[in-house]
């Protein structure tokens, strides 16, 4: 799984700001929510890969 380009762009953030990600985490927003399961999944997804 890959994530869309804006979800990409949310996640570049996290690496000039790592607070970004704490927000977006606990954010209300049911954007954020699902944005954070689709970025759980790609960071699994990519750990799979990369450990093989």
């Amino acid at each position: 799984m890959t994530l869309t380009g804006s979800d990409q762009k949310i996640a570049a953030q996290f690496f000039s700001d790592p607070s970004k990600a704490q927000q977006v985490r606990q954010s209300a927003r049911t954007a954020h929510q699902e944005f954070w399961q689709r970025y759980v999944s790609f960071g699994s997804a990519a750990e799979s890969v990369c450990s093989r």
